[in-house]
């Protein structure tokens, strides 16, 4: 595993403990999704998301290939000059 690999192991760890007792108190399932800075994601990020993916191609009918490409195409985020109609933040 890469060191940022193995960092993001750690952080996600940590989020984890750190998360658990609240969530299983107020009987939420919550799944914390770890990446570095860099890129680097935890192998739970990487299954997690193919799990999803897959779920959303038996639900939609698209194919796992185009789910891939439209997520990556989507998950860019663009910030510019707020409006009262547009948010700061947008994903496209």
């Amino acid at each position: 595993m890469t060191e940022a690999g193995v960092v993001a192991e750690e952080a996600h760890d940590r989020k984890l403990l750190k998360s658990l007792g609240v969530c299983q108190r107020e009987a939420i399932h919550f799944v914390p999704l770890a990446w570095e800075s860099t890129g680097g994601a935890t192998h739970t990020v990487h299954e997690t998301i193919r799990k999803w993916t897959e779920m959303e191609s038996a639900r939609s009918g698209h194919t796992l290939p185009f789910l891939l490409r439209r997520a990556a195409t989507r998950s860019r985020v663009r910030a510019h000059e707020p409006t009262y109609a547009d948010p700061a933040i947008t994903f496209v």
